[in-house]
This record gives structure tokens, sequence and C-alpha cells, in this order.
């Protein structure tokens, strides 16, 4: 994937095809949910933390409800607020009762008031519009009173976005920058009113780009993998028919033979497509004798503790996949190390970490 910083000289157009246009649910959230618009937002959100501090996590609360993108601190011990994205096609007061709703479920979740940022693609109503005010960090966008349920709350629109749309050579600022690739719904750089040769739109269009090759190919790997699997498992059934045919008793173990490569073949394919599996085992190391005895316990951990279990259960759902529900625990053991997190530390290995875990909370 490009990086920005090697973007300010690229002139590539970058086409999207018109049902994945900017403003759609699928292309917001798979530009939103990519690492560099994370740190891209982050940066101006949240400019006291260092990059990369932030991660997109789950956006299911336990009510079901869902809103559209959120981050929060990779660090469940840190202060920062969560961010959460909503991208309408209408922005409306139905629609920020809504917002509200989920700022206090998220509140509910970290423990800390979040920063709502909402993006009207189409239009905003002239009587949501009334209860926003200019806002004089950010010039594109308006702000909503949020005191008691977020921390701030940003509202971009194409009225308010239009702030220095004739000025062509002017930097975007990178919130601005986002809006307007999302607010225009060009399938293109080159059909942009201005922001055509800015480097956070090029990096947005780009994003795009990439993640919509990456589904394609995805995509064209689960087609083949199916149409592999069926005339794979035709075969061996055709065989099974002909010795069931024949009715003789060699014939009916040869049958059964087959069915029994049918089912594993199949198995496999399972764990393969729609399974996740981490690594290859590797074979354990001799068994400890004499470091064991010298070894102190400078990692111990009372699990009885709730807030030892609270802590361990939201750093773990952090890797829980949207998609899929599947969490990746050699990426949540890894993190947590890397992380310095005393309640993932207290594991060897992310097989225990995963055993532990299911056994509390499932």
């Amino acid at each position: 994937m490009s990086d920005y910083f090697n973007l300010e000289n690229d002139n590539t157009d970058r086409v999207l095809p018109y049902n994945c246009r900017p403003g759609t649910d699928l292309i917001s959230r798979m530009v939103l949910n990519d690492n560099q618009s994370i740190n891209m937002l982050i940066k101006v959100l949240v400019p006291e933390v260092e990059e990369d501090h932030y991660v997109a996590t789950p956006t299911e609360f336990i009510n079901r409800k869902k809103c559209d993108v959120l981050y929060a601190p990779h660090n469940p011990l840190s202060t920062f607020p969560p961010v959460f994205i909503e991208v309408q096609n209408q922005v409306d007061e139905k629609f920020l009762v809504r917002a509200i709703h989920y700022s206090t479920l998220i509140y509910e979740r970290y423990k800390k008031r979040p920063i709502l940022v909402i993006i009207g693609v189409a239009s905003a109503t002239a009587q949501f519009m009334s209860m926003t005010a200019p806002n004089s960090d950010f010039p594109f966008a308006n702000h909503i009173p949020c005191i008691g349920w977020a921390k701030r709350c940003l509202v971009l629109t194409s009225s308010t976005l239009k702030v220095n749309e004739h000025n062509t050579d002017e930097e975007l600022h990178p919130l601005q920058a986002l809006g307007h690739f999302i607010c225009s719904q060009s399938l293109s750089m080159s059909t942009l009113d201005y922001g055509k040769n800015d480097k956070w739109v090029k990096l947005l269009y780009s994003i795009a780009h990439a993640n919509l090759k990456q589904l394609s190919g995805e995509e064209e790997e689960k087609l083949e993998a199916i149409s592999n699997i069926c005339s794979s498992s035709q075969i061996q059934l055709h065989k099974v028919k002909r010795c069931l045919e024949n009715g003789d008793k060699v014939s009916i173990e040869k049958a059964s033979s087959y069915v029994d490569d049918v089912l594993g073949f199949l198995q496999r394919q399972k764990r393969k497509y729609c399974e996740t599996i981490e690594t290859t085992p590797i074979e354990e190391a001799p068994p400890l004798v004499y470091l064991k005895k010298n070894r102190k316990l400078t990692n111990s951990v009372d699990f009885n503790d709730e807030r030892n279990k609270t802590e361990l259960h939201q750093f773990v759902q952090r890797f829980k996949s949207i998609e899929s529900g599947r969490i990746s625990w050699k990426k949540c053991f890894e993190q947590g190390y890397l992380d310095d997190v005393k309640i993932i530390k207290h594991f060897n290995t992310s097989e225990s970490l995963r055993c532990h875990y299911n056994r509390f909370f499932k």
C-alpha cells in the first residue's frame, strides 16, 4: 500500500467503480479502518499521542447496536479518549439522538467520553444545522455542544467544507481532506472540484483503491476455491456411485474409503477457508530442570480480581474481527508483550492466553 510520504509527486489517477464510490458504506469503512487513515486522523484529533497509539476496534455493542467506525488506544490503561466516526447520507435530529446513544454505549465500555466526528454525505437538515456552531479549531467544520455525553462533537458537511475550495493550491487539513473525499463522492481525483493534488486526498484514494484490489482478489480466490472443492467432491462421489452400483463387498469397502477421503478433504478445506490458523505448531523445547527452580514469579496476576478480568476482556476484544467474530490470539499476545501489558505478559503462549480467556468468558 502507498505511504503518504511518497504520494506528493504521485499523479496516478485511481478510479473507483460507481457502486464503491466515496461515501458508500463499504468504502467509508475500508478507508477509515486503514492504519494510515487512523494515524492521519488521530494526529489532529488527539495530537498528544504517538503514531500507532490507536487501533480500530469492534463497533457492535452488547445491545447489538452498531456504530460506523470506532478507534481506541491499543493499551487498555491509556487515559486518552476513544474516537468514533459516523458517516450518514442525511444528517437530522433523529440521527443525532442515535449518535448520542452510541456515545453513552462507548462510555460504558471504556469509561471515557468519546470524540465524535459526524460526516453528512448528501445533506444536513436546517433544524440540525441550527444546533451547530462554527468551530475555531477546524474552520471547515461546525461543532455541537456535548457536555456530559462526548468530549467533542464535530460536524462536516458539503457546506462547511467549502471554506477554501477556491484556493486550489492550499494544502487541505487531513480532516478536511477526509470530509471532502467522502462528501464529493467523486470516482477519481480528476473529477474533484478542488484538492486534486492534495497529498491527503491522494492518500485516501490510494487506500480505497488498494483495499478494493485486495477485496477483489479475495473474492476471486474464494470463487476459485469453491469451484475446485465442488469439482473434487463431484469426482469422488461419482467413484462412490460406481462402487455402490457394483454392489460387491470389495466395491462397497472401496466406496466407504472414497467417502472417508471426501470427508477428510472437506474438513481440510473448511479449516483453510473458514477457520483462522495462526501458525504451524512448533515442537516444544526440552522441559526445564534447573531454570525452573531458580525462576521467580515476577508477573503474578490475581484473576479473581474483577479489575484484572475486565482489563483482560477489553484488551482481547480489540483483536476480534468485525467480519468473522474471531480473535487473533497471536496478534493479541504479541501486542500485549510489546505494550508491556501485565495481564497479557502473565501468559507464556498465545494458546495459554486463549484457553484461560475462554474458560472465564465463554
